[in-house]
């Protein structure tokens, strides 16, 4: 099933390749940056800007394994496992 997503809009930042996202209404979405922030970069994309309509986030690029990052994926697997 292919859908298409008119709400993100692919640029560049000072910061590297990004993406911003429009929230589209209702305003569910809002929280999402929270959410990331909250996370910061690790694990997830990082946040650059944002406010309560629009979020400016780094792009994740592929060819980029997620899990070959230092992201503590295994310090928190090994504590899980304990």
């Amino acid at each position: 099933m292919r859908h298409r997503v008119r709400n993100l809009v692919y640029v560049k930042s000072p910061y590297g390749p990004a993406v911003l996202k429009l929230f589209k209404p209702p305003l569910e979405e809002a929280c999402a940056p929270l959410a990331l922030l909250h996370y910061g970069g690790s694990g997830a994309v990082r946040v650059i800007r944002h406010d309560s309509h629009a979020m400016l986030m780094r792009r994740a690029v592929p060819g980029n394994a997620l899990f070959s990052r230092n992201f503590g994926v295994r310090r928190r697997l090994k504590n899980l496992s304990k």
